[in-house]
């Protein structure tokens, strides 16, 4: 082990004291100072009146800048260009100022104190800087490489060796910080690992470290939630490795070619997985991608139905022509009636008035023919008032047909047809009036009409005297969703960005059934079935027993969502897909409620009351929250004292 070692010494010894590493200016480097400081120029935008440092002065101390502090000089805005925030330039203007930060400064609604709670974005904002000496004059030497990505390679593949994720600042200057190409990970591994061992070898690196004395990016590095950085090592934080291998292994996958652009797009904040993982709706995304098929229950008014019309408005960027329509193609509508007792409504039916059958379409079927028409973009259809009507009989073919679903090893999913095909003519009349593509017509023409993958069906419902409850058939074949908080503050403040933002390319369903996941996640999987079989016990005897459905719901959402969010999953499916079954009077239940919250408590709350959820981008344990399925269990209980017990309030 010492040919590339040798290699990289030579390459310390060549190096002059600047232009040869990783470089980032002498200034602040704080991610949340960073940000302010382009909101003061934005604020200055370019006023002939008064000089940019002038203006920066007399606001860097005020609270709506941060409170940046009397000592931040106005040449630290030169490091907003590192973080994307302002693209380089020889000059401070306004007009340097790029999408990315617009889109920050719309999320947090201009208080970049709000940044917090989106830790994800400053970590992949970070992870997405690309060096590109030959976009700065400052670099001698040719370096084209993703720094944190790099380091991230480096922190693993030691760890691996040595069982110990961390570096100490002396060898990531030396060996990380001046590499140049992704490749160069073999050397800075040997390198650091001959440093360790050979006297000779670290007295010949380390009289080259005052040439790298001016690297910061370890300083940089403390912006990012799952390093731990001090002044003598780097580490990847303690339950982050498997997240930080998951990245690595994503970036070596990917085929698109990185660029020092990438880091100035809005992109990343306008993405759902981006913005709302530490939010209310992250179960409901997840639940999309897990089940093409969910209910929105709540409180009347809690904006059930808006909340579809606002996903299926996510799906267009800003260049699509439907971008911005209040009522985009993508998007369907359809109350409930009442006096719904069959399928005729919703699918359409044979007419034989007139000379010959004629089969009248019906909404649903419409609106099925158009997703298939356009399978790259999500189509939204939303029930409103789903439980007016029995469910088990006016969608009862999608309830049939839902279950159908399978994987194909091209990772496309289809179904059997919801309308089969006939050899009648009004079954031909009927194919050439839903779509015009001969291409589509062949496939109804063979096949039937299935449903397609990109096709989402979203139920509203409110429980009351005027309503049907649902039968387990539906609830097994459905995610449910409860919406009854309400915040009166909420959706005041005019902000320019919807609550997810960009959905249009991450709602693609990747799995379908357990046996589609278990292979790649044992370790994981088996972590649920463990858990299941534990609640498997205390419903023993009862009609609320689950099987392999709800299992291979559990298995996909929990895949989905990433073994760093295993307590988050466990929790909102067992909400979702256990509690929401269990209905009956007190004799029915008896202590039922009891068992199921010991089993909860014990599993994913060892020792307290609250559920110490997991990060969601960090994989680490982060503060306690509510649980959400201990909470419908308080609920439940309480109802319970009325004789009768169910989900639904």
């Amino acid at each position: 082990m010492s040919i590339l070692s040798d290699i990289e010494l030579r390459k310390l010894n060549s190096l002059n004291n600047q232009g040869g590493f990783w470089y980032i200016t002498k200034q602040n480097l704080v991610f949340r100072d960073l940000c302010f400081m382009s909101k003061i120029l934005d604020d200055w935008n370019d006023r002939p009146e008064e000089n940019y440092e002038s203006f920066f002065n007399n606001h860097k101390i005020l609270p709506e800048y941060g409170e940046l502090g009397a000592s931040t000089a106005h040449r630290a805005t030169k490091n907003c260009e590192y973080l994307g925030l302002i693209r380089p330039s020889e000059r401070y203007s306004a007009q340097n100022l790029t999408p990315f930060y617009f889109a920050l400064k719309d999320l947090c609604n201009g208080d970049f104190n709000k940044l917090s709670s989106y830790p994800n974005i400053i970590d992949k904002q970070l992870e997405r800087i690309f060096i590109d000496s030959s976009l700065n004059s400052l670099y001698t030497s040719q370096i084209q490489i993703c720094p944190f990505m790099f380091l991230f390679k480096i922190l693993l593949l030691i760890g691996d060796i040595t069982n110990s994720y961390k570096i100490t600042i002396q060898e990531f200057k030396l060996f990380v910080a001046t590499a140049q190409t992704w490749k160069d990970y073999f050397a800075v591994v040997e390198s650091i690992l001959r440093y360790r061992s050979d006297a000779d070898y670290r007295n010949a690196s380390d009289a080259n470290l005052s040439k790298v004395s001016d690297v910061r990016y370890n300083i940089l590095a403390q912006n990012h939630s799952q390093l731990e950085v001090t002044s003598a090592e780097i580490a990847i934080k303690e339950g982050s490795e498997k997240n930080i291998r998951r990245k690595v292994a994503e970036y070596e996958l990917n085929d698109a070619l990185q660029s020092a652009e990438d880091i100035f797009s809005a992109d990343l904040v306008l993405s759902p997985l981006t913005q709302t993982e530490n939010s209310s709706y992250a179960h409901l995304l997840t639940a999309l991608r897990t089940k093409p098929f969910v209910l929105l229950a709540g409180i009347s008014g809690t904006g059930k139905s808006r909340i579809v019309r606002e996903l299926a408005k996510a799906c267009w960027k800003n260049e699509e022509d439907e971008f911005g329509k209040n009522c985009p193609r993508n998007f369907c509508m359809v109350q409930v009636k009442p006096n719904w007792h069959d399928s005729s409504e919703l699918m359409g039916y044979v007419s034989r008035i007139g000379e010959k059958p004629v089969f009248v379409a019906g909404d649903f079927l419409k609106f099925v023919a158009r997703a298939w028409q356009e399978p790259e973009k999500p189509y939204f259809l939303c029930l409103d008032e789903m439980n007016l009507a029995p469910v088990e009989q006016y969608f009862a073919e999608y309830l049939s047909v839902i279950e159908s679903r399978k994987l194909n090893a091209d990772g496309t999913i289809t179904t059997d047809p919801i309308l089969k095909k006939e050899a009648e003519e009004w079954y031909h009349t009927l194919i050439c009036s839903l779509t015009g593509k001969e291409e589509l017509r062949v496939q109804f023409l063979n096949n039937g009409i299935a449903i397609p993958q990109n096709l989402f069906v979203i139920g509203t419902v409110n429980m009351d005297e005027t309503t049907f409850s649902f039968s387990r058939k539906v609830l097994d074949r459905a995610m449910t969703i409860e919406m009854n908080e309400v915040d009166l503050h909420g959706g005041l403040d005019g902000g320019a960005l919807s609550e997810f933002g960009y959905i249009g390319d991450v709602l693609k369903c990747a799995a379908v059934e357990g046996k589609d996941v278990y292979e790649d996640n044992k370790e994981l999987c088996d972590k649920v079935i463990e858990y299941l079989e534990k609640i498997n016990a205390e419903l023993e005897s009862t009609p609320f027993k689950i099987a392999y459905r709800t299992r291979n719901e559990f298995l996909v959402y929990a895949v989905s969502r990433g073994e760093e969010n295993l307590a988050n999953s466990l929790d909102e499916m067992t909400s979702m897909k256990i509690l929401s079954r269990i209905e009956g009077d007190a004799d029915k239940i008896g202590n039922l409620l009891d068992r199921l919250e010991t089993v909860i408590k014990q599993s994913l709350t060892p020792g307290n009351e609250e559920l110490t959820l997991f990060d969601e981008s960090t994989g680490a344990a982060g503060q306690a929250e509510k649980s959400i399925s201990l909470e419908k269990l308080k609920e439940m209980k309480t109802r319970m004292a009325g004789g009768y017990v169910s989900f639904w309030s």
